[in-house]
Protein backbone atom coordinates (compact mmCIF):
# COMPACT_ATOMS: atom_id res chain seq x y z
CA UNK A 1 0.00 0.00 0.00
CA UNK A 2 2.85 2.75 1.21
CA UNK A 3 4.70 1.41 -2.52
CA UNK A 4 0.77 2.09 -4.68
CA UNK A 5 0.56 5.37 -2.77
CA UNK A 6 4.40 7.07 -3.54
CA UNK A 7 4.56 6.01 -6.65
CA UNK A 8 0.81 7.33 -7.71
CA UNK A 9 1.52 10.49 -5.66
CA UNK A 10 5.06 10.84 -8.14
CA UNK A 11 3.04 9.56 -11.09
CA UNK A 12 0.67 12.64 -10.35
CA UNK A 13 2.98 15.16 -10.58
CA UNK A 14 3.98 14.41 -14.32
CA UNK A 15 3.34 14.39 -17.62
CA UNK A 16 2.66 11.75 -19.66
CA UNK A 17 5.84 12.12 -21.67
CA UNK A 18 8.22 12.38 -18.69
CA UNK A 19 6.50 9.82 -16.96
CA UNK A 20 7.29 7.13 -19.58
CA UNK A 21 10.55 8.47 -20.50
CA UNK A 22 11.69 8.51 -16.89
CA UNK A 23 14.89 6.34 -16.25
CA UNK A 24 13.90 3.58 -13.64
CA UNK A 25 17.15 3.31 -11.36
CA UNK A 26 17.54 0.59 -8.37
CA UNK A 27 20.96 1.62 -8.17
CA UNK A 28 23.77 4.39 -9.45
CA UNK A 29 26.60 6.11 -8.26
CA UNK A 30 25.08 8.17 -6.13
CA UNK A 31 23.30 5.60 -3.44
CA UNK A 32 23.74 2.40 -2.05
CA UNK A 33 23.30 -0.30 -4.36
CA UNK A 34 19.79 -2.01 -3.93
CA UNK A 35 21.39 -5.63 -3.34
CA UNK A 36 23.12 -4.15 -0.06
CA UNK A 37 20.32 -2.31 1.09
CA UNK A 38 18.27 -5.82 0.78
CA UNK A 39 21.00 -7.14 2.87
CA UNK A 40 22.47 -9.22 -0.03
CA UNK A 41 19.51 -10.78 -0.36
CA UNK A 42 19.09 -11.69 -3.95
CA UNK A 43 15.59 -12.99 -4.36
CA UNK A 44 14.27 -10.03 -3.08
CA UNK A 45 16.90 -8.31 -5.87
CA UNK A 46 15.09 -10.30 -8.48
CA UNK A 47 11.25 -9.55 -7.23
CA UNK A 48 12.77 -5.48 -7.75
CA UNK A 49 13.96 -6.28 -11.31
CA UNK A 50 10.73 -7.87 -11.94
CA UNK A 51 8.77 -4.29 -11.59
CA UNK A 52 11.71 -2.39 -13.02
CA UNK A 53 11.19 -4.08 -15.90
CA UNK A 54 7.57 -4.09 -16.02
CA UNK A 55 7.17 -0.60 -14.52
CA UNK A 56 6.57 2.88 -17.12
CA UNK A 57 10.04 4.41 -17.72
CA UNK A 58 12.96 3.67 -19.38
CA UNK A 59 14.97 0.89 -16.87
CA UNK A 60 18.87 1.87 -16.29
CA UNK A 61 21.20 -1.17 -14.87
CA UNK A 62 24.05 0.48 -13.12
CA UNK A 63 26.79 -1.56 -14.22
CA UNK A 64 27.74 -4.68 -11.82
CA UNK A 65 23.76 -4.61 -10.68
CA UNK A 66 22.88 -7.56 -13.43
CA UNK A 67 25.55 -9.87 -11.41
CA UNK A 68 25.30 -9.17 -8.03
CA UNK A 69 27.58 -6.45 -7.62
CA UNK A 70 27.17 -5.00 -3.72
CA UNK A 71 28.14 -1.92 -2.08
CA UNK A 72 27.00 0.39 0.29
CA UNK A 73 28.17 4.20 0.21
CA UNK A 74 30.13 6.01 -2.09
CA UNK A 75 32.30 4.86 -3.00
CA UNK A 76 31.77 1.42 -2.31
CA UNK A 77 29.42 1.36 -4.38
CA UNK A 78 31.35 2.37 -7.50
CA UNK A 79 33.25 -0.93 -7.29
CA UNK A 80 35.19 -2.91 -10.28
CA UNK A 81 32.91 -5.20 -12.07
CA UNK A 82 33.91 -8.63 -10.96
CA UNK A 83 35.12 -9.72 -14.51
CA UNK A 84 35.74 -13.94 -13.85
CA UNK A 85 39.31 -13.74 -16.03
CA UNK A 86 40.48 -11.02 -13.42
CA UNK A 87 39.49 -13.30 -10.47
CA UNK A 88 35.96 -12.14 -9.86
CA UNK A 89 32.96 -14.06 -9.48
CA UNK A 90 29.98 -12.50 -11.39
CA UNK A 91 26.28 -14.49 -10.62
CA UNK A 92 25.59 -15.66 -13.77
CA UNK A 93 22.07 -16.87 -12.28
CA UNK A 94 21.20 -12.92 -11.88
CA UNK A 95 22.53 -12.11 -15.36
CA UNK A 96 20.16 -14.68 -17.10
CA UNK A 97 17.21 -13.33 -15.26
CA UNK A 98 17.92 -9.33 -16.05
CA UNK A 99 18.39 -10.78 -19.53
CA UNK A 100 15.22 -13.27 -19.23
CA UNK A 101 13.24 -9.40 -18.18
CA UNK A 102 14.98 -7.77 -20.16
CA UNK A 103 14.11 -9.46 -23.22
CA UNK A 104 9.78 -9.81 -22.23
CA UNK A 105 10.01 -6.04 -21.69
CA UNK A 106 11.69 -5.70 -25.48
CA UNK A 107 8.83 -8.64 -27.04
CA UNK A 108 5.90 -6.34 -25.40
CA UNK A 109 5.37 -3.14 -26.34
CA UNK A 110 2.89 -2.11 -23.70
CA UNK A 111 5.76 -2.60 -21.25
CA UNK A 112 7.32 -0.34 -22.91
CA UNK A 113 5.28 2.61 -23.11
CA UNK A 114 1.66 0.98 -22.19
CA UNK A 115 -0.53 2.21 -19.36
CA UNK A 116 -0.87 1.07 -15.87
CA UNK A 117 -3.45 0.61 -13.25
CA UNK A 118 -3.34 -0.97 -10.33
CA UNK A 119 -5.74 -3.85 -9.97
CA UNK A 120 -4.34 -5.38 -6.25
CA UNK A 121 -2.77 -4.24 -2.78
CA UNK A 122 -2.76 -7.27 -0.64
CA UNK A 123 -0.97 -5.66 2.49
CA UNK A 124 -1.33 -8.85 4.63
CA UNK A 125 -0.09 -11.72 1.88
CA UNK A 126 1.79 -8.23 0.44
CA UNK A 127 0.85 -9.45 -3.34
CA UNK A 128 0.64 -6.64 -5.37
CA UNK A 129 -0.80 -6.75 -8.91
CA UNK A 130 -0.92 -4.03 -11.85
CA UNK A 131 -1.64 -4.46 -15.68
CA UNK A 132 0.00 -2.84 -18.02
CA UNK A 133 -1.58 -2.35 -22.23
CA UNK A 134 -1.85 -0.55 -25.31
CA UNK A 135 -4.37 -1.34 -27.90
CA UNK A 136 -2.54 -4.91 -28.94
CA UNK A 137 -1.77 -6.29 -25.36
CA UNK A 138 -2.83 -6.66 -21.90
CA UNK A 139 -0.12 -7.63 -19.13
CA UNK A 140 -0.82 -8.51 -16.11
CA UNK A 141 2.22 -8.32 -13.37
CA UNK A 142 1.63 -10.23 -10.12
CA UNK A 143 4.29 -9.83 -7.10
CA UNK A 144 4.81 -11.45 -4.39
CA UNK A 145 7.40 -9.43 -1.39
CA UNK A 146 6.44 -11.92 1.13
CA UNK A 147 8.81 -14.83 2.44
CA UNK A 148 6.37 -17.19 2.12
CA UNK A 149 4.17 -18.53 -0.85
CA UNK A 150 1.27 -17.32 -1.40
CA UNK A 151 -1.23 -20.32 -2.57
CA UNK A 152 -4.55 -18.27 -3.75
CA UNK A 153 -4.22 -14.64 -4.22
CA UNK A 154 -7.11 -13.26 -5.89
CA UNK A 155 -6.75 -10.41 -8.62
CA UNK A 156 -9.51 -8.48 -9.73
CA UNK A 157 -9.85 -7.83 -13.11
CA UNK A 158 -13.24 -7.43 -14.61
CA UNK A 159 -12.48 -3.87 -15.78
CA UNK A 160 -9.76 -5.34 -17.90
CA UNK A 161 -10.41 -9.19 -19.37
CA UNK A 162 -13.57 -10.82 -19.73
CA UNK A 163 -14.16 -13.93 -18.27
CA UNK A 164 -12.88 -16.69 -20.16
CA UNK A 165 -9.59 -14.59 -21.29
CA UNK A 166 -6.69 -17.33 -21.14
CA UNK A 167 -3.25 -15.36 -20.11
CA UNK A 168 0.05 -17.00 -20.31
CA UNK A 169 2.94 -16.33 -17.98
CA UNK A 170 5.55 -15.08 -20.04
CA UNK A 171 8.14 -15.34 -16.59
CA UNK A 172 7.71 -19.24 -15.66
CA UNK A 173 5.62 -20.66 -18.47
CA UNK A 174 1.96 -21.92 -17.51
CA UNK A 175 -1.48 -20.08 -18.23
CA UNK A 176 -4.17 -18.80 -15.90
CA UNK A 177 -8.32 -18.28 -17.01
CA UNK A 178 -10.25 -15.09 -16.10
CA UNK A 179 -13.49 -16.58 -14.02
CA UNK A 180 -15.21 -14.58 -11.93
CA UNK A 181 -14.19 -11.10 -13.11
CA UNK A 182 -10.72 -12.81 -11.16
CA UNK A 183 -7.56 -14.14 -11.73
CA UNK A 184 -6.90 -17.13 -9.19
CA UNK A 185 -3.14 -17.82 -9.15
CA UNK A 186 -0.31 -19.29 -6.91
CA UNK A 187 2.55 -16.76 -6.41
CA UNK A 188 5.97 -18.29 -4.89
CA UNK A 189 7.74 -16.30 -2.33
CA UNK A 190 9.74 -12.95 -3.50
CA UNK A 191 8.47 -13.71 -6.77
CA UNK A 192 5.99 -12.89 -9.49
CA UNK A 193 4.36 -13.83 -12.65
Amino acid sequence: ASFDASWQAFRNNLPPSPWYGMMNLISSHDSPRLLSQLNQDTNRLKLAIIMQMTLPGAPSVYYGDEVSLPGSGDPDNRRTYPWSDRGGSPDTVMYQHFKNLIGIRNQHASLRGGDITTLLIDSTNYVYSYIRWNTAEKIVVVLNNSANNVASSVIPVSAHLPNGTVLTDLLNGGRFTVSGGNLSLSVPARWGR
